[in-house]
């Protein structure tokens, strides 16, 4: 399990790094703009929460509908000898850094110049959605890629995703740590 998320990690990192790289022009407006001036920075970090409740309610529901029991993905790489300093860098860092800067800002940048504010929205949610390969998690994390692209939208500025993106993955890993 360690090699495959250290394979995955740097998948993510060194193609998001070329991306970046080639369309820069395109992403320093995104980085200049702190974007925390903006109530709709707040406002998708005030609903972090309920979403992460609502989630881990859905989850346990389906894990007793299941009666499936077990260690998660995580606890694996745990009792692997995965430190959490790794962890952290893998679970949390990386992908609100990565993910944001493909799909709020490249892809979602992108498709607003192509097609609607709303199409371009629900277009990035679903594909970020299904890069987390998990049909269980595919309609919660579409409203999360709803939310992160709404607050890229509204702010101008990826910094309020990547912060909202980081501190949604903490909780999760402090969760499924328990």
């Amino acid at each position: 399990p360690a090699v495959v998320l250290v394979f995955l990690d740097t998948l993510m990192l060194v193609t998001t790094l070329v991306f970046a790289v080639r369309y820069w022009p395109s992403l320093v407006p995104q980085f200049r703009r702190i974007g925390f001036d903006r109530w709709e920075a707040w406002a998708g970090i005030a609903i972090l929460v309920p979403m992460l409740a609502l989630n881990n309610v859905w989850h346990d529901f389906l894990r007793g509908l299941a009666g499936v029991e077990g260690e998660s993905f995580i606890d694996t790489l745990r009792n692997a000898g995965v430190s959490e300093g790794a962890l952290m860098l893998s679970i949390a860092v990386f992908p609100a850094i990565t993910e944001e800067i493909a799909f709020r800002g490249l892809l979602q940048h992108w498709l607003l110049v192509a097609v609607r504010a709303s199409t371009a929205l629900v277009l990035t949610a679903a594909l970020f959605a299904a890069i987390h390969f998990s049909i269980v998690s595919f309609p919660y994390l579409f409203a999360l890629g709803l939310i992160l692209g709404w607050m890229r939208w509204r702010t101008g500025s990826l910094w309020p995703p990547m912060a909202v993106h980081f501190l949604h993955n903490v909780a999760v890993l402090a969760w499924i740590g328990d």
